[in-house]
């Protein structure tokens, strides 16, 4: 065959073979179309069904579950009989041709699959001359060529069947979509219980509604009672009784009858559970959906801790709430941080504020929480959990940080060895405590005189200095070693500070930096003399002391101590009208120890030796008394420094030392003695009385010393007024001889 026909007639056989492809699309299309309408009509049938029967018996999920896989293997047959197994059919053109010679008659009946074949063939045969002629073949080719050519194959497809599939597939998606726009929540609930496995039940007469299930699921608090509230709502009869079965993994299984405890409101109170239950209810003619009450832990703190520093403090300070820890108070200014860590992971921490602590926490990690603040007042906090799993909430947790005050210093100022009234010479023991909470600065001494002041006289001995202006020495000396070995105040005024008017300071203790000391005890003495005071002024003194507070210094200051300048006559009268008063009772004391020896005379051990301990027992106790007393006045004597070192040391000898004799031992034994009296073992009654007669003895000696005391002390008196007088006399004479001195000069 020529190479030019053989070209043409190839081109022939392509072309024919281009519009048979055509129409074999076309013809898929027809059976798509078609298998979309079975499939969706049998969909459509499915879900009526499927509906209906659910509505009615109300179908548990496993007998949904099989219907579905019935269902599914059904539509799985027809979609592959009516779908998949035509489209997968191997049509080639030939075969078109002869399908639209088996369904349509017409002028190419029963020819146009020969004519088909003989263009698409013959090109591509190869021709033996002696059997065929090569132009009889390109001959008959371009005649069934142009024969095909007039023939239309897409006119043999039957358009009505496509429309009338596509209306089909058409109705069948608007039939559920028209009843899903009608029946929504029938729409819904179909849904939920055929595809999405739900239980919720079809609304019926009676709709059982439990409380805080939230898909399929309760949670409540494992470990913990917890009520469940069942709402019952009716169309028509009211529901009187709802009853609960629950299924607990562990295997058991209860049905119990629900509380009702109003119109359409049953409650059950579930008891504490560890592990998961899956509940149903009915009640009337409907049921509640199933659903799974799952325990989870309930949130809480299982560290709470509190860190503080100072910016005073180096050592940081750390409080445990959860270890039972008391009153937690900071000081102002104090940078605090507070943690805790919880058993469950959280969602959410609601802080409920009074004061001025943080606002909230600061998550670290979904278990772990901190705030930070600066403390400066009270702080009451009220937290709560929430759990990022279950949604529960935590019991309130307070918390409560207080205000720790740093208070001023606390002084305290005690004097000793006089009373309020002084002589103008008086040297006046004080000692001085101050304590503070956190550090002392600094304590300081004050004295003030009220009232005008008068200069001391001129001494006459010290020629350099008549005429002058006395220079006062300081009334305070320095503060003594607070120790026992030197705990006695020296009397000697210091000349070292200027003489000064109105109140007098003199530094106690500090400043101190750092301020670490918290208690300061400090003896001295204030001279009164180095005052230049009169009879009828005032002295005045107080302590002063500061600390080192962060926020400020804080002073604080003693009880003012006042004391009433007397003339050393006046004083002296006083002191003597008191130790007359002691001689008395120390006179009613030794007629008491007379009277004691006389009944020891006539005493029975056995019946008298308990009346005769307890009399002596009070008269010692009287005569110690007095020996306190007489000593203290000695003491004051000394410290105004009235009468003399020969008084003091005439007292001391013949008065003070015998009583303390007296107690330490004839006293003694006695006391000893007459307890024996009470025992098994009695000491001898005449021992007894021999020394009770050596003590009246003692007794009757020192009386008679204080009686020759007072004598002696009133002829002392008299010869220091007239010493005082004399030296009154001499100042008046030499002031006179000054002034006369001065007039020569001057004129």
């Amino acid at each position: 065959m020529p190479p030019e026909a053989h070209r043409e007639l190839s081109e022939l056989r392509d072309r024919l073979a281009q519009r048979l492809i055509a129409v074999r699309r076309a013809m898929r299309g027809h059976f798509l179309a078609e298998g979309l309408a079975w499939f969706a009509a049998a969909l459509v049938l499915v879900a009526a069904i499927t509906l209906v029967l659910d509505w009615r018996l109300e179908l548990s999920r496993p007998a949904r579950i099989g219907m579905l896989l019935l269902a599914a293997t059904g539509c799985a047959w027809l979609l592959y009989r009516r779908l998949l197994q035509p489209l997968l059919l191997p049509m080639s053109p030939l075969d078109v041709a002869a399908a639209i010679d088996r369904t349509h008659s017409g002028p190419a009946s029963g020819r146009l699959a020969s004519r088909v074949a003989s263009v698409l063939e013959l090109p591509d045969a190869r021709v033996d001359p002696s059997s065929m002629s090569p132009e009889l073949v390109v001959h008959a080719v371009r005649k069934n060529s142009q024969e095909l050519e007039n023939v239309s194959f897409s006119r043999h497809l039957n358009s009505r069947h496509l429309w009338l599939s596509l209306a089909a597939v058409a109705v069948a998606v608007a039939i559920p979509a028209g009843f899903a726009a009608a029946a929504p929540s029938v729409a819904k609930l179909w849904r939920d219980r055929w595809l999405l496995g739900s239980d919720r039940p079809w609304p019926h007469t009676t709709a059982i509604e439990v409380v805080g299930v939230r898909d399929g699921r309760l949670i409540v608090p494992r470990g913990e009672s917890t009520g469940l509230q069942i709402k019952v709502t009716d169309t028509a009869e009211e529901t009187e009784t709802v009853w609960m079965r629950m299924q607990s993994d562990d295997g058991g299984d209860q049905t119990v009858t629900l509380n009702r405890f109003a119109a359409g409101d049953f409650r059950f109170d579930l008891p504490p559970l560890q592990q998961p239950a899956n509940v149903t209810m009915w009640g009337g003619d409907g049921r509640a959906e199933p659903f799974r009450i799952e325990p989870l832990d309930r949130p809480k703190f299982t560290s709470l801790k509190l860190t503080a520093t100072h910016p005073r403090e180096k050592e940081v300070q750390a409080f445990d709430f959860t270890a039972g820890e008391g009153n937690v108070r900071l000081l102002p200014k104090t940078v605090a941080r507070l943690e805790f860590e919880t058993n469950v992971p959280v969602a959410e921490v609601r802080v409920k504020g009074d004061g001025t602590g943080p606002e909230g926490f600061v998550a670290i990690d979904d278990r772990h929480f901190a705030a930070d603040w600066t403390h400066e007042g009270q702080v009451r906090l009220e937290t709560v959990l929430v759990a990022r799993d279950s949604g529960l909430e935590s019991f309130p947790r307070p918390v409560s940080i207080g205000e720790k005050a740093d208070r001023p210093p606390t002084v305290t100022l005690r004097h000793s060895g006089v009373r309020l009234r002084v002589t103008a010479q008086a040297t006046i023991p004080v000692t001085l405590t101050v304590r503070d909470d956190y550090g002392l600065r600094n304590a300081s001494l004050n004295v003030d005189v009220d009232g005008p002041s008068t200069p001391p006289p001129v001494d006459d001995e010290d020629p350099a200095k008549a005429g002058a202006k006395p220079e006062p020495a300081s009334p305070v000396p320095s503060p003594v070693d607070p120790e026992p070995a030197s705990a006695e105040a020296s009397t000697e005024p210091s000349t070292s500070a200027p003489p000064k008017r109105g109140e007098l300071t003199t530094p106690m203790f500090g400043p101190a930096e750092p301020a670490i000391e918290l208690s300061v005890e400090q003896q001295t003495s204030v001279e009164i003399g180095a005052l230049a005071v009169s009879p009828g002024q005032a002295v005045s003194v107080w302590a002063v002391a500061d600390d080192d507070c962060y926020t400020g210094r804080q002073s604080a200051t003693s009880r003012k101590i006042t004391f009433k300048i007397v003339k050393d006559e006046e004083l002296f009268r006083e002191i003597l009208l008191r130790q007359q008063q002691l001689r008395a009772r120390l006179q009613k004391a030794y007629e008491q120890m007379l009277d004691l020896r006389e009944r020891m005379k006539v005493a029975e051990i056995a019946s008298d030796g308990a009346n005769l301990l307890r009399s002596y027992l009070l008269t010692r106790r009287e005569i110690a008394a007095v020996s306190r007393e007489i000593g203290a006045s000695l003491l004051e004597m000394r410290l105004n420094k009235l009468g003399g070192e020969e008084s003091w040391r005439l007292i001391e000898s013949t008065v003070t030392k015998p009583l303390a004799r007296l107690q330490e031992q004839e006293l003694e034994r006695q006391k000893q003695g007459l307890e024996t009296l009470v025992t098994s073992e009695p000491e001898s009654m005449d021992s007894l009385i021999e020394r009770q007669q050596a003590i009246t003895d003692a007794l009757k000696i020192i009386l008679a010393n204080m009686s020759q005391w007072d004598s002696f002390i009133d002829i002392i008196n008299q010869v220091n007024s007239i010493i005082k007088i004399q030296e009154g006399a001499r100042r008046m004479t030499e002031d006179l001889k000054s002034k006369q001195v001065e007039s020569i000069f001057d004129n």
